[in-house]
């Protein structure tokens, strides 16, 4: 009997440690567990940044082109239309503009006499010589209009124009301008034919009167 209570003993005495080593080595499997999963977590972690730090960089690099693309493509704007606001020597050499400078001289130059042989004649009423003059004022306003436009075409930072539209405004101005002369030169003629007709009238009315012998 004794010796069954000491062998008892002896296994109970023996077991505790038993029990505390299988304790001691899960709670060191678990913690190693977890030491294995942080270090997993903070691997994780780097490789997020990193592809987060690189997402970044892409994002920022892209804007960047865009804003390069968006200046670039402004610069480009920018230098055609400075260009179209740029007169060629091709459009400055027109033909057809020295021809509208030669057909202001001419409308200026029958005005001016039209004006002095109406003045000098006094074959016309004042209501007659006041209507010619708004009619002249009205043909040399046309022709100053048309002259500023001329102007404004073949001058640089004045319009945006290519060649093919400058010179389109400039056959359009020298047909204008060409249609103010030939009224000119008609206008000039029927004010010249009406004093010829009128002093011619006023002869004859004399030599009747003198055949009559009337004063």
């Amino acid at each position: 009997m004794k010796k069954i209570l000491i062998c008892i003993t002896i296994l109970m005495a023996c077991f505790p440690p038993i029990v505390q080593a299988q304790n001691f080595n899960e709670w060191f499997r678990q913690k190693k567990t977890q030491k294995q999963y942080l270090l997993q977590q903070i691997a994780a972690l780097q490789v997020y940044k990193g592809a987060l730090k690189k997402g970044y960089k892409i994002v920022d690099d892209g804007l960047n082109i865009i804003s390069d693309l968006k200046d670039g493509e402004f610069s480009l704007h920018k230098d055609y239309f400075n260009r179209l606001r740029r007169v060629s020597p091709f459009v400055k050499q027109y033909p057809k503009i020295a021809s509208i400078g030669k057909c202001y001289k001419a409308i200026y130059n029958i005005r001016e006499e039209s004006d002095r042989l109406a003045a000098f004649s006094k074959t016309f009423t004042q209501k007659e010589l006041e209507a010619m003059r708004a009619t002249w004022s009205k043909v040399l306003n046309d022709c100053d209009v048309l002259i500023t436009e001329l102007e404004n075409i073949c001058s640089d930072n004045s319009l945006e124009m290519n060649d093919i539209q400058r010179v389109e405004q400039i056959d359009k101005i020298h047909s204008e301008m060409e249609a103010n002369l030939a009224f000119s030169s008609s206008f000039s003629r029927e004010i010249h034919s009406i004093k010829q007709g009128r002093s011619q009238a006023e002869k004859d009315i004399r030599v009747l009167r003198s055949l009559n012998g009337l004063k």
